[in-house]
């Protein structure tokens, strides 16, 4: 048999439960009621512009509240609409803050690498002599592995080896920095529409650069 205080204590703890319980009951009202007296109004965005704007309103045009929805379209493929950066051997072609000029293409290694070099019959061997100019004002990681020739197939050869001096090399380009060098290739002899593609992987809006080696 319980005592008399245990009992008070019991109707106690029920009665602060009830009055917790109908609080709470109080509060989702609330919110429903918040929640259905809010209007919201949102315009589809117009993929054919940069951004379109949307409004949230509480109720109150007057004081609505503006935030941006960012719907950029699906740009183009560089070669699909035209934008690459082109150019030919002695000119000058820009692009995201470089500079890149071919002074000129050679078909035979420096005399002293004569004893190195071995190709076969089918191949031939192009270098490039190059500038690279950094007219932006950061600085950049360059070297000679950022370099390939593409063919009229797409097919894309790396650099080999160094047969013809100064090679181009590596390392950290300033701003209004210039690096000369060479950097060498082996292609088949049967390539044709050969160009020197630059893709540094750096620089604010930079597409890559097209020389055409054709002369």
């Amino acid at each position: 048999m319980s005592s008399p205080t245990s009992s008070g204590l019991l109707r106690t703890a029920l009665i602060v439960v009830s009055v917790l319980a109908l609080a709470e009951a109080a509060v989702i009202v609330y919110l429903l009621a918040a929640r259905s007296s809010r209007t919201t109004e949102a315009r589809v965005p117009n993929l054919s512009s940069p951004a379109r704007s949307a409004r949230v309103t509480d109720g109150n045009t007057a004081d609505a509240t503006p935030f941006a929805i960012i719907a950029t379209a699906q740009s183009k493929p560089d070669s699909a609409n035209g934008a690459l950066p082109r150019g030919k051997v002695g000119e000058t072609v820009e692009s995201g803050g470089f500079a890149l000029t071919v002074r000129g293409i050679y078909h035979e290694p420096d005399a002293d690498l004569e004893n190195i070099f071995d190709i076969g019959d089918d191949e031939q061997y192009i270098a490039a002599d190059l500038v690279l100019e950094n007219h932006s004002n950061d600085s950049f990681f360059y070297a000679s592995s950022q370099f390939k020739l593409t063919d009229s197939a797409d097919f894309e050869y790396v650099e080999t080896l160094d047969y013809r001096q100064p090679a181009f090399g590596f390392g950290t380009m300033g701003p209004g920095e210039r690096v000369r060098g060479n950097v060498s290739f082996v292609v088949p002899r049967s390539t044709s529409g050969l160009s020197l593609i630059f893709q540094p992987g750096a620089g604010s809006g930079y597409r890559t650069i097209y020389i055409s080696l054709d002369q």
